[in-house]
């Protein structure tokens, strides 16, 4: 066996955080992590270990300060992999409740409206514009995009102070050539009236999805967007899937159908998302972890997230410990150390990342359990639970 790095997972049962060695055996990246309760476990990181090896964690600095918060539990939508499980009978928080979670954000972040899917609340226009009057930088939305499809509606929100968006669209297949079309519509409207789309994305429940979304991306195509998603899913949530999938995989099917048009680029990349340029397109290509094999070294950075009580954490290990905690009701055994809150990321992430300092694999017979990690100095926000 070679160790490649040791780091803090989660437990495959309780979800409690747990220490975890990085290693390769016979041909794979996988993971080894020791609960107190229930034991010794394994995982599969990636099948790919030159692909794994080549990646350079480095960071686009701007990118990474977003927070995350729900704003409702309602959607229109059903998408096949959810990782929110919305319920429409939920009544939605009041709105001073929402502003003051906000209000204990660092001033140089950027909030983000989340959901399921925050334009359903019936103050959606007057949350942007009490958000606005925050005085934040600016604040974003990530949103289906079907309400977008009144350009009333758009307009308004544009008004009220939101002027950025992220915008979910998925695979035709997901919601039928009805819902999509009226996607479309939605996001026609949102280039029209002059919003910053900070990316498009598509949540693919096969790889024979790609072929389609890479036409219709180039269809798409506009200076309005800053960059093109496309993700696998992982088993969080309403997954349905039945076998487990590898970024090294979809990184190999965009490679097979565009050839030398596409290269990886000069951007960031982890082991759950590389940058790929296709001309003048961005495209990044996602496969989140699920509670098997999150490596929590590779996670120390936004975008961040609070969905429920606790720290501001990352987006990927809110999304799956919220799985644990509100989907399957699940109790909180354990806080997440610290090392994994929220930062300002700057540049001396580098010098923070495990692989900034790797010498190489090290030749092991048993795995160290101990947590030894290098606990440098770093600014750490705290901030009021929602």
């Amino acid at each position: 066996m070679l160790l490649i790095h040791k780091t803090v997972s989660l437990c495959d049962h309780c979800y409690r955080h747990i220490p975890a060695n990085v290693y390769e055996d016979n041909g794979q990246i996988l993971m080894a992590k020791n609960c107190p309760e229930h034991g010794i476990m394994h995982s599969v990181v990636e099948t790919d270990p030159e692909f794994y090896y080549g990646l350079d964690h480095k960071k686009d600095f701007t990118t990474f300060n977003q927070v995350l918060f729900e704003v409702t539990d309602r959607c229109q939508l059903n998408c096949p992999h959810c990782y929110h499980l919305p319920d429409n009978k939920i009544k939605d928080s009041p709105l001073d409740f929402v502003i003051e979670q906000v209000k204990t954000f660092p001033k140089d972040c950027m909030p983000m409206f989340a959901g399921a899917e925050a334009t359903l609340r019936k103050d959606f226009i007057e949350l942007c514009k009490k958000i606005n009057d925050l005085d934040f930088e600016e604040f974003s939305l990530i949103s289906n995009g079907v309400k977008f499809a009144d350009i009333d509606f758009t307009k308004k929100c544009f008004g009220a102070g939101l002027n950025q968006l992220c915008f979910g669209l998925n695979h035709h297949s997901y919601q039928g050539k009805r819902v999509h079309t009226k996607q479309l519509k939605g996001l026609s409207n949102l280039i029209e009236v002059g919003y910053n789309l900070g990316y498009v994305g598509y949540t693919i429940e096969s790889l024979d999805d790609v072929p389609e979304i890479l036409e219709e991306i180039q269809k798409i195509k506009s200076s309005s967007i800053n960059h093109y998603r496309i993700r696998c899913g992982s088993f969080i949530g309403r997954s349905l899937d039945k076998h487990r999938s590898y970024l090294s995989d979809l990184v190999k099917k965009v490679k097979s159908l565009l050839g030398d048009e596409v290269n990886f680029g000069v951007y960031d990349d982890n082991p759950y998302h590389v940058m790929m340029e296709w001309g003048d397109v961005k495209l990044r290509l996602i496969q989140w972890p699920d509670v098997t094999n999150i490596d929590m070294e590779e996670l120390a950075t936004g975008p961040w997230c609070q969905f429920y009580d606790g720290p501001i954490t990352n987006f990927v290990h809110q999304v799956i410990t919220r799985d644990a905690y509100k989907n399957m009701n699940m109790p909180k055994l354990d806080e997440v150390p610290v090392r994994y809150h929220y930062r300002r990321i700057t540049n001396e992430f580098n010098d923070h990342h495990w692989k900034h300092h790797w010498s190489g694999t090290t030749k092991i017979s048993k795995f160290d359990w101990t947590l030894d990690q290098d606990q440098k100095p770093v600014k750490i926000y705290t901030l009021s639970p929602v």
